[in-house]
């Protein structure tokens, strides 16, 4: 069984995005625990201006449309097997077409939200995110194979 994280960005431990930075330290800590483990950044700059790593990353062109899936993203998940994904990160507009395709393709992910759904990131822009909640982000949940909460702030 192979892991295949996915995020926004490079998974670069010397940038301030703690997401990257916690991805980057579990895909090391996994591939030390002998697992084979890749990495997939969506990001609008496609270079591999990052330190040398023990795992494999592969960069995706991030589309100008939030919701718009990479061809080359969509096909590279349509020709992997005995895969779990994750997916790192909540109310990213993107997650919600590749947990689509996921689904679609009857391919397990986990999601981990990263607080994105703690009870304070829930407050600021109530209106909207209830919105967006209902219209995507509740699909993404529903097609969770697991959802990992780092905290207990998360837990509802």
């Amino acid at each position: 069984m192979e892991i295949i994280h996915i995020i926004l960005g490079k998974a670069n431990p010397e940038r301030m995005n703690g997401v990257n930075k916690v991805v980057y330290q579990l895909a090391t800590a996994q591939v030390e625990h002998h697992q084979k483990v890749r990495v997939w950044g969506i990001t609008k700059d496609a270079q591999e201006n990052f330190p040398a790593r023990n795992f494999n990353t592969r960069l995706f062109q991030k589309k100008r449309n939030p919701f718009g899936l990479p061809f080359d993203l969509k096909k590279a998940i349509t020709q992997t097997e005995n895969v779990v994904f994750h997916l790192h990160g909540g109310w990213i507009p993107l997650f919600w077409s590749i947990a689509h395709e996921l689904h679609r393709q009857n391919k397990r992910f986990v999601l981990t939200p990263h607080g994105a759904y703690n009870r304070i990131a829930m407050r600021k822009n109530r209106l909207l995110k209830n919105i967006y909640f209902y219209g995507f982000e509740k699909k993404v949940l529903e097609y969770a194979y697991k959802i990992h909460c780092i905290g207990t702030s998360e837990k509802w």
